[in-house]
């Protein structure tokens, strides 16, 4: 087991930074620096499929004893946050590195707080780094719970000024060449109508979505449908957060709404290729629907105060009426890349700012 010598390792447990990894990483390649990356396995494929040299690893505490042994000797180790195997990491690393290697834990959310026990678990690996990166200029600091900060004032802090709009935009191109044949065929593949409405549902793996969300979609819709509306309209493609499929809660309290369910295969891309609306609940993934121009809707029992919805860049249904207005696209919100950039602190410095956090 040869200890690793690359200036810089990536350690990724999640969905969310390993699509801003795979741009870090290209964008430090591009100029000459040596780096590895270490995924999980539930992560392993989309960073192998772009072309990088990965290692995989599960999510246990002797694997990573494993993963830090391997990578102590890199100059600078940046993981992601969220996640009992990170804090794991982070504790085994302070006591193999040397005092100047870079320990960086890496906050991917473009929100101060997030739910279901992600701020807590980041609190506890945040405590053990000692370099703290933050994707976007935050309006405050990451909390560990609602309004109240984690401690950051033992730790250097550096804002990278990115979020992935370009890769809502790359989806937008894609979309204008083939959204309408992608549609098509995967319509026509599950018997369905070509009027049929396309609706891809995302949201996260945590209780908001679970206990809250779909409980709130799916008591609207059977509303909608004892009222006499007509759900065979619309289909709801349900795109599973990863760490989400074992349980299925989000499926098995939809039954009721059998046929219109349709439980996705798909890659997340592939799904926003085909869309024709977007419902979204607590996740980080939001401003790259409208940075594709997909409509976008969040949905729940009341407004989560998130930033598409507290600036007004998104739809809100809370109600039944507000959902059937919202899948008609009697509204539709238009939001150019300079509201999106402010909003989501995003410039385009954002390579100068990661070469500089990783020297």
């Amino acid at each position: 087991m040869a200890t690793v010598t690359t200036s810089i390792c990536f350690v990724v447990c999640n969905f969310g930074p390993a699509a801003h990894f795979s741009e870090f990483i290209p964008a430090l390649t591009s100029e000459g620096r040596e780096v590895k990356v270490f995924a999980s396995e539930r992560v392993y494929e989309k960073m192998a499929d772009c072309g990088f040299d990965v290692e995989r690893f599960s999510e246990t505490e002797s694997e990573a004893e494993r993963v830090a042994t391997l990578t102590s000797m890199a100059q600078v180790i940046i993981t992601d946050l969220g996640k009992t195997f990170s804090t794991t990491l982070h504790r085994k690393l302070q006591s193999l590195c040397a005092d100047d290697t870079k320990r960086i834990a890496y906050w991917d959310n473009p929100e101060s707080f997030v739910p279901g026990g992600y701020s807590e678990e980041s609190a506890q690996t945040i405590a053990l780094a000692n370099y703290v990166v933050t994707a976007t200029h935050l309006s405050s600091p990451p909390c560990f719970a609602k309004d109240t900060p984690i401690d950051l004032s033992e730790k250097e802090v550096s804002s990278l000024g990115y979020f992935p709009i370009e890769q809502g935009e790359r989806i937008a191109k894609q979309r204008a060449t083939d959204h309408a044949t992608k549609r098509e065929e995967f319509l026509t593949s599950k018997g369905l109508s070509l009027s049929t409405q396309l609706c891809v549902l995302i949201g996260g793996n945590n209780t908001d979505y679970f206990d809250l969300a779909i409980p709130a979609l799916r008591d609207q819709l059977l509303t909608l449908k004892m009222a006499g509306i007509d759900l065979n309209q619309w289909v709801f493609l349900i795109q599973q957060h990863p760490a989400a499929r074992a349980e299925g809660s989000d499926i098995q309290q939809l039954t009721e709404l059998a046929p219109h369910i349709i439980i996705s295969d798909m890659l997340t891309d592939d799904a926003l290729v085909i869309a024709d609306c977007l419902l979204y609940r607590q996740t980080s993934m939001a401003p790259q629907f409208v940075a594709a121009g997909i409509p976008t809707i969040q949905f729940g029992p009341s407004p989560y105060q998130d930033l598409l919805a507290i600036n007004h860049l998104c739809l809100t249904a809370n109600t039944p009426e507000q959902l059937q207005a919202a899948l008609k696209g009697e509204s539709r919100l238009t939001v150019d890349r300079a509201t999106l950039q402010e909003t989501f602190g995003f410039d385009s410095e954002w390579r100068e700012r990661l070469k500089g956090v990783t020297p």
